[in-house]
């Protein structure tokens, strides 16, 4: 079986940096093309998630060599790129995702996700100590797909609101991939994180 499907997601408003962060350049290229580019490397099928409004723009950033997947309701949320993603995953598998702004990331966490997933999992996160959880990160069953649908039309399109339906949900400890989702928040966080990547970072190795 081939590693594995992964989406990133390029939907979001990045109010905190005040520019879209997946379109910054990132060691002289867009932060997005260097987390696709390195998914690619890999083995993995990797999309694209956007609203209608960034699709050109999040296209243009990588070249059009990943296929973009445009979300289908105007609900700003990742529960949107999600529902996307799903629809191109096989019946009975899964698909991993991930922040589009994202460029660390150690495959060992995609894989050991998505073989549990497989198992039956509707979902599963990375849990870090003290108990944080973020759902952006983590591999999904297209099982859940009618129950996503639920949740877009409620009044609570949230992550919190999906894996309250969820019927099963695993975690793993995050800390045993070392820093295994390196994103940045604002540009302070975005200069560090450029200036500890290595490149090889996305091949599972740490700084």
């Amino acid at each position: 079986m081939p590693p594995g499907i992964v989406g990133l997601l390029c939907g979001g408003l990045s109010t905190r940096m005040g520019r879209k962060k997946e379109l910054m350049p990132f060691r002289g290229r867009p932060l997005l093309s260097v987390a696709a580019g390195c998914l690619s490397s890999l083995g993995y099928t990797v999309y694209l998630l956007s609203s209608g409004s960034d699709a050109e723009a999040v296209s243009q950033a990588t070249g059009g060599r990943f296929r973009v997947l445009v979300d289908a309701h105007d609900l700003r949320t990742p529960l949107n790129g999600l529902r996307s993603l799903l629809e191109e995953v096989p019946p009975g598998d899964c698909a991993f995702l991930l922040g589009g702004d994202s460029p660390v990331v150690d495959p060992r966490l995609i894989e050991d996700s998505l073989r549990l997933c497989r198992r039956g999992f509707q979902a599963v996160l990375p849990l870090w100590r003290g108990g944080r959880v973020d759902p952006v990160h983590g591999a999904y069953s297209r099982s859940i797909r009618d129950l996503l649908d639920g949740v877009l039309r409620s009044g609570d399109p949230s992550f919190a609101g999906l894996l309250r339906e969820a019927g099963s949900v695993a975690f793993l400890e995050a800390e045993r991939y070392g820093l295994a989702l390196g994103d940045a928040d604002t540009r302070m966080e975005f200069t560090l994180l450029e200036s500890l990547y290595n490149g090889r970072a996305c091949a599972g190795e740490r700084f």
